[in-house]
């Protein structure tokens, strides 16, 4: 069993499903084509470099859900685009491999 952070994975898919959200195995997460990731993420990081006070709006309370999200997301990434995603837990760094906008993210704190 691969862990996440401190749940495994597959416990979290687990609970996501006995909640009764949607079938998180299906694409429930649009990923666009290459050419039209690697654009959307140009302008996203863009934005973030410059406003990131209007585009991210976090929460210290909402933390623990956050991180969640974040190790649901990046598991389903990986799992369902291994060419385009990856991430080491250890090393608490994700990637995103996709032609066009290859990138590396320091994962801080506990994920």
């Amino acid at each position: 069993m691969r862990r996440t952070g401190h749940v495994p994975a597959e416990a979290l898919w687990a609970h996501a499903a006995r909640a009764g959200r949607q079938d998180l195995g299906s694409d429930w997460l649009h990923v666009s084509s290459p050419p039209v990731y690697a654009y959307q993420m140009s302008i996203r990081k863009r934005l973030l470099e410059e406003c990131p006070e209007l585009v991210l709006i976090s929460d210290p309370q909402t933390l623990p859900a956050q991180q969640e999200l974040l190790r649901l997301m990046l598991d389903w990434l990986c799992r369902r685009y291994p060419a385009r995603f990856a991430v080491d837990w250890e090393a608490g760094v994700a990637e995103t491999l996709t032609e066009g906008y290859r990138h590396t993210f320091r994962l801080a704190g506990p994920i």
